[in-house]
Order: C-alpha cells, then sequence, then structure tokens
C-alpha cells in the first residue's frame, strides 16, 4: 500500500494529518524501539484508510477485519501470545 501521490488525490493531504504507508513503515524498522510503535503505525495507515473513504467503500468495511487481524500477526511474530493480547484478541470477528 503506497500513499497516493498530491495529483491524484489533491485532498487526502488536507484531510489526513498523518499519512502513513508500508514504505514508510518499512523504512522505520530500525528506528522502532518498541512492537507497539510499529504496530501504532500499522494501525495509523489502517485508520486513514478508513477516514479517508467513503462509508460504502470495500476498504472502509474491512478495516475492522484488517486492524484486529494485522494485530495478531504483528504480535504474533514477536511471540506475543494471543491470551496476552487483552481488548484487541477479543476484537476479532
Amino acid at each position: 500500500m503506497k500513499l497516493p501521490t498530491a495529483r491524484e488525490l489533491p485532498d487526502y493531504y488536507e484531510r489526513i494529518e498523518r499519512p502513513m504507508d508500508f514504505k514508510r513503515i518499512q523504512k522505520k524498522l530500525e528506528k522502532y524501539h518498541s512492537i507497539d510503535e510499529m504496530a501504532d503505525d500499522v494501525f495509523l495507515l489502517c485508520s486513514n484508510a478508513q477516514e479517508y473513504n467513503v462509508d460504502e467503500s470495500v476498504i472502509y468495511q474491512v478495516h475492522p477485519h484488517i486492524h484486529a487481524r494485522a494485530h495478531l500477526v504483528i504480535y504474533a511474530g514477536f511471540g506475543v501470545a494471543e491470551k496476552d493480547l487483552g481488548r484487541f484478541a477479543r476484537t476479532i470477528p
């Protein structure tokens, strides 16, 4: 997922205060101090996509499912048990 250019979506950068994409996350991999910092950027990416897109769009509708599963994948990848994820593990539909 790559950020749109200002030419492609002129209003995107007016509506989204903190743009984020996977390329930026990848560049920051060595700079994160914790799993939570990286997870925050992934969830920011998801939230931005939902905020910008209309309620009827596929991106908006699948956001809660992607968000919940991304949380499990990120933390499972770092050896955090599902039972330790607290409220996030319980949000998976």
